[in-house]
């Protein structure tokens, strides 16, 4: 596992293998982050923690669907 802290890293990490997994809340970052990443040929999975909140799948999976990433929804309340 490799820490990514910039766009460059990331070109490294994809360059390394061919899936990616990424924590995803639905915000800005981590749909920026789907959406470098849908550029690149590699094969993603956005993982969000349902920590109780609520967490409004419907939406979730409407935005990994449209940058083609597999999306995994674990409950942790």
């Amino acid at each position: 596992m490799r820490k990514t802290r910039s766009i460059q890293d990331l070109s490294f990490v994809v360059d390394q293998t061919d899936h990616v997994l990424t924590l995803f809340s639905g915000g800005l970052d981590s749909t920026y982050i789907l959406k470098v990443l849908s550029t690149m040929n590699i094969k993603v999975t956005a993982l969000a923690i349902d920590l109780g909140d609520g967490i409004d799948r419907a939406r979730l999976q409407s935005i990994t669907e449209h940058y083609g990433a597999d999306l995994i929804i674990e409950n942790a309340t």
